[in-house]
């Protein structure tokens, strides 16, 4: 390979002080005779690149002595092909396009818009800016599913488990940043949608993570265990809901005390007002026998026996009618009275939630239709 370089200077139309240089590269392939001389024009003004979009490179083979112009590139166009692109205008243009998208009332293609501005925000590493992008992609997502469900449209689900699959991935990134109470609150949203769509067996497992997340904030976790504890009802899990309940009681009761007194005041008497009525309820409607009934449910039990003193603790959160009319109830379903139970439910409405009093209904329904359903 050999190389002849000629440098000349020139006066061109509209261009001053321009240098034209030619290279010619005369290269021998193998041993044939095959030699190929490429020309190269430059044209340079000091450091500016002022010269026709393109450079021209001329070939020849000696063999057949024809040629050939090929179009490459100049320097400039490299640059700008090469220049990194623009991120913060690309999330702005995103963000405007989701939100004309929304307007317009088309919340999935919004959705994917947004999943273009959280990759945008990832690339700067912009974690709070990424977690708010895949927020609103899983929110945009669901209103999607939602109103496929209203309008009855048969679809795969495709946008609810988009939704689902946003909603864990900014979970993550909460996590990964330290931010558990925002975390714990994606949880709640996811579970709260899932079970606004008739699917609460896919959101109990969303409220428990976020009872895990939230394990130094009591009442939170209380809280989202009281949603575990409704879905599971919802599903005809009692087991499940009767051990929730008491895992409750247990916290309220540890983490609710008084530093005076020790035992709990406030917020954590309503919860403890709660497991105890919904416990008793769903013992009544589990009828666990001796030999299976856990020792934690017996002792809850003996307190609505007639033999027993009042447990003045108990009273006190619940209230002394209630407490009187619970112990009614133990003793009409061990005695199977079913008419008792029936003269027991209207004075018993208003002091139960609409959760319980559903209960209520399902006890009275299995002492007079046993079907096996509570055992």
């Amino acid at each position: 390979m050999c190389e002849n370089e000629d440098v000349a200077h020139l006066r061109l139309d509209g261009y001053r002080n321009v240098y034209v240089r030619k290279r010619t590269l005369d290269l021998k392939i193998g041993n044939s005779a095959l030699h190929l001389r490429v020309q190269l024009h430059m044209c340079i003004q000091g450091n500016a690149f002022n010269v026709p979009p393109h450079e021209t490179i001329s070939s020849a083979t000696a063999a057949e002595g024809s040629t050939q112009t090929v179009l490459i590139p100049s320097e400039p166009e490299n640059r700008r092909f090469l220049k990194r692109p623009n991120i913060s205008e690309g999330i702005e243009q995103y963000s405007a396009l989701a939100k004309s998208l929304k307007e317009q009332e088309c919340p999935q293609y919004a959705a994917f818009c947004c999943l273009a501005q959280a990759r945008c925000e990832h690339t700067l590493a912009n974690a709070a800016g990424e977690a708010q992008a895949l927020t609103d992609a899983a929110r945009s997502f669901m209103e999607a599913e939602q109103t496929n469900i209203e309008l009855r449209c048969p679809s795969f689900e495709e946008h609810l488990t988009a939704a689902i699959n946003c909603y864990s991935h900014a979970i993550r990134v909460h996590i990964e940043n330290n931010n558990v109470a925002l975390a714990a609150a994606l949880c709640i949203e996811l579970g709260n949608a899932l079970k606004k769509i008739g699917k609460s067996g896919e959101a109990m497992s969303h409220f428990q993570r976020a009872a895990e997340l939230q394990s130094q904030s009591p009442l939170d976790c209380l809280q989202s265990l009281g949603a575990v504890t409704s879905c599971k009802i919802e599903t005809k899990d009692y087991d499940g809901a009767l051990s929730v309940l008491t895992e409750m009681a247990y916290l309220a009761q540890e983490r609710g005390g008084s530093s005076i007194t020790g035992k709990p005041v406030g917020a954590y008497l309503d919860v403890l007002h709660r497991c105890e009525v919904s416990r008793v309820l769903l013992l009544m409607l589990l009828q666990p026998t001796p030999q299976r009934i856990r020792p934690e449910h017996a002792q809850t039990l003996e307190k609505y026996t007639w033999e027993t003193s009042e447990d003045s603790f108990t009273v006190s959160f619940l209230g002394e009618d209630l407490f009187l009319m619970l112990q009614s109830v133990v003793m009409a379903c061990q005695s199977n009275d079913l008419p008792s139970l029936r003269a027991l439910q209207p004075e018993l409405w208003p002091f139960l939630s609409p959760e319980q009093n559903h209960l209520l209904f399902l006890i009275i329904r299995e002492l007079d239709h046993p079907s096996g359903e509570g055992v």
